[in-house]
């Protein structure tokens, strides 16, 4: 009966994934979403602890061999990593990161996983982060892959991007702290009152010039 039970579920889940799927090329990420959130109410979010996998399974003549992974784990990964491609349709980095960690916590070498989560990385602005993740899965593929490479030239093209327009941020800031400094000096001859726009003279009896409201930009008179 729980044989049959599991078998149930796993179905049911499969089918939600499937019309997700079908949602997500029909490009309502919604629905899409909301399918695949669906998957885990049939097969939880957590992977099943299989001691044959972990350990072998032994065939007739003694040895140990690995266990095939189970059907149910393969879906529940997958079905996070289409969940963070919707995010990815929905600019949701952090949501990408989150979900493809989750896999790679089970499956370190899924490329997709490192390949996604590499490109949030990017759009996160966590550049050498997302080169270790890029790197890494073009390292397990062991060949040249035309996604990764490029998101990869989109990293140093960002990169290169921040950086010019940190230096352009801090010149600015470094003008307008020199003008106010300029601003703020006291001139070497006089004490200059901007309440009053007069200049008293240090070694000379006090003499107020005219106030010119008609001509504010008139030059002051002794």
């Amino acid at each position: 009966m729980a044989l049959d039970k599991e078998e149930s579920d796993y179905q049911l889940a499969l089918q939600l994934k499937h019309e997700g799927n079908s949602h997500f090329k029909a490009q309502d990420y919604k629905k899409a979403l909301k399918c695949y959130t669906r998957v885990f109410m049939h097969i939880g979010m957590n992977p099943c602890m299989n001691l044959k996998a972990m350990v072998g399974a032994e065939q007739p003549n003694g040895v140990s061999s690995p266990q095939e992974p189970n059907k149910t784990d393969d879906l529940r990964l997958k079905t996070f990593l289409n969940i963070a491609a919707v995010y990815e349709k929905m600019a949701k980095w952090e949501e990408v990161k989150e979900k493809c960690t989750r896999v790679l916590k089970h499956d370190e070498k899924n490329t997709k996983a490192l390949f996604r989560r590499g490109r949030a990385y990017r759009n996160m602005g966590m550049y050498e982060q997302g080169l270790n993740d890029l790197n890494k899965a073009k390292e397990i593929l062991g060949k040249v892959d035309q996604s990764i490479e490029r998101e990869i030239q989109l990293i140093a093209r960002d990169q290169k991007k921040d950086e010019k327009e940190f230096l352009r941020k801090m010149g600015k800031a470094m003008k307008k702290k020199r003008t106010k400094k300029s601003k703020s000096a006291t001139p070497q001859v006089g004490e200059y009152r901007e309440e009053t726009e007069q200049i008293i003279p240090s070694d000379k009896p006090q003499i107020v010039p005219p106030i010119l409201d008609d001509d504010p930009d008139a030059p002051a008179q002794f």
